[in-house]
């Protein structure tokens, strides 16, 4: 497909992803679609036709997920979706297809379901009830006491409402529910061997945190997708109804498994449906 492989346009790619874990990684090629149709295409030649010996790839939307090979890969194709922007809605309003980039202009503009969000950087999340003062000054107290030991880094401890569903979000908790809060646990540093530490003391500070909200009858179990940490698994957090409906879209879409095995595997992608 010409013009469709980058080769003046790869550094600039590669350069502009949200995390440096993800900027590190040098994939071999960068693909850039413009329709689906390629994207078809692209998927046909790759896996050829569900054969065995196709190179890995991944697919690249906004490049917000943080971790490594979440939408980068290294040594295989990626897959910069970003140049999809075409929107359309049904003369009904009823339904409508977009490119990945104008996903969140589209469902702003019609009252849709909306994602909450827009160095080298790690995030950790968790849903509560709200509760009194005295339990947020117990939570900040937990995250001052940690936080101390990560002085040297860029640290935020960020509380939000949860926007409120109709139920049109298939991956959102169920509707009816209000005053729930999102805690989200972010660091920013410069250097690889921080990793591990870094990531251990965030995971302390959302334990106790966690406790607490237990103890209280607070806590919520889902995971928000656009802001959990690949070790929290936030679709088995959905439920097993949800699970299994998303399980037979793909089954029903993508029968070969292609985009599981070739497109999208648990050791060069995202979420792993299981």
């Amino acid at each position: 497909m010409p013009h469709r492989v980058l080769s003046g346009g790869y550094n600039r790619s590669v350069s502009s992803y949200y995390s440096g874990q993800e900027g590190e990684l040098r994939p071999c090629c960068v693909f850039a679609p413009t329709r689906s149709s390629e994207v078809a295409q692209f998927v046909r030649k790759v896996t050829n036709n569900g054969s065995s010996g196709s190179p890995k790839c991944t697919i690249r939307s906004g490049g917000h997920s943080i971790w490594d090979s979440a939408a980068n890969i290294a040594g295989g194709i990626t897959v910069d979706t970003r140049a999809m922007n075409q929107v359309g809605l049904s003369s009904d309003r009823n339904s409508s297809h977009t490119g990945l980039e104008n996903v969140a202009n589209i469902t702003k503009e019609t009252n849709g379901p909306l994602p909450e969000g827009n160095s080298r950087t790690m995030d950790l999340m968790y849903l509560f009830q709200n509760g009194d003062s005295s339990l947020y000054t117990e939570l900040f107290a937990l995250w001052e006491e940690a936080a101390r030991l990560l002085a040297d880094l860029q640290i935020v401890y960020l509380l939000q409402p949860h926007a409120v569903t109709n139920g049109t979000n298939s991956l959102g908790p169920e509707p009816g529910g209000h005053e729930f809060v999102m805690a989200v646990l972010t660091t920013a540093c410069s250097d690889r061997e921080d990793d591990g530490k870094v990531q251990k003391a965030l995971q302390v500070i959302m334990n106790n945190q966690i406790r607490v909200l237990q103890d209280e009858g607070l806590y919520i179990s889902f995971k928000y997708f656009n802001y959990a940490d690949k070790s929290q698994g936030p679709i088995a957090s959905y439920g097993k109804a949800i699970k299994r409906r998303i399980q037979s879209v793909s089954q029903k879409y993508d029968p070969q498994g292609q985009f599981h095995w070739y497109i999208n595997s648990s050791d060069t992608a995202g979420f792993w449906l299981a």
